[in-house]
Order: C-alpha cells, then structure tokens, then sequence
C-alpha cells in the first residue's frame, strides 16, 4: 500500500507542475512569482503577475475578455481567496432572461497582502501596502496603506509605518 501511496503522490506533483507550467504559458507570470498547490488562473482575459509575490492554496483569479487582473511584486494572496473581473449586477432584474453583468479590471498594488477567504469583485484596484483581512468582500478601492475588513469591507486603520503626505 505505501508504493501506491508514493505513486499517487508523484503522480500529483507531476499533474501539478504541468498545471503550473501551463498557467506560466498561457499568462504574463514573473519567474519569482509563486503558485501553491491548487490556485487557478483562468479566463480569455489578461492576467499579469509580478516578481516575488505568491497565491496560495486554493486561491482563484477569473479574468474574463476585455479585463485584466494585475498583481504587482511582493503582494501576499492567501488561501482560497476568489478574484473576478465579471459578475452580475446586483441592481439588476434577476428575474430578466438578460441579467446585465458588471465587468472592471482588477489591480492588487506592490506590497497588498490579501487575508485568506477574501472576494475581490471587479473594478477594484487594492492599494500599495495595504492589508485586506480574512474573509473580507471587497467591492471597493483600498487606499494605499489602507487596513480593511469585513462584509461589508470597513475601514479599520491606516499602518503605523505609512509615510506622512
């Protein structure tokens, strides 16, 4: 049973690395930038992802024709975190056989660091240095520097180290 076990586990890692190797391809993916096992970047649009940043396990990024999702360097992206350049708008008739849909490019600034269990919907741009704790919903720009939690996203603080204007 333990040489199937270690086959499986191969087998795994090989279909894991393919997988990464595709999304390394298919999209603008720095050397540096780093994927654990899991993420999935996926859609016709554009996705660019900076140097020595990471996604980590489970994480989803959905870039949809017409939109990009940007990543800049050093951003910190937890675990199953879901970023969209699409959905449906909320305002609209749900109950029309033609729901309009909400589209918008998505920026995450150098430096972000995104909680585990975040949703980033479209049209947001994350801030420079800012922090987005865990299970938050963002529908809304964060400033630079910006602490955010929450549904819905609360502002709780600026940082300490954030350089005076």
């Amino acid at each position: 049973m333990r040489i199937l076990g270690k086959a499986a586990a191969a087998i795994e890692v090989t279909a894991w690395r393919y997988r990464v190797s595709q999304m390394r391809r298919r999209y603008e993916v720095d050397p540096t930038f780093k994927f654990q096992p899991g993420s999935q970047i996926l859609g016709d649009g554009r996705i660019v992802l900076g140097p020595r940043s990471y996604v980590n396990n489970h994480t989803y990024f959905r870039a949809t024709a017409g939109n990009v999702i940007t990543v800049g360097q050093g951003c910190r992206i937890g675990p199953n975190v879901r970023v969209y350049t699409r959905t449906v708008d909320a305002d609209a008739d749900l109950s029309s056989p033609d729901v309009p849909m909400k589209t918008g490019d998505v920026t995450i600034e150098d430096w972000a660091w995104i909680g585990s269990g975040v949703y980033i919907g479209p049209g947001v741009t994350i801030g420079e240095n800012s922090v987005v704790g865990a299970n938050s919903v963002v529908t809304r720009d964060v400033e630079p520097w910006e602490i955010v939690v929450g549904a819905p996203l609360r502002h709780q603080r600026y940082k300490a180290s954030r350089p005076t204007p």
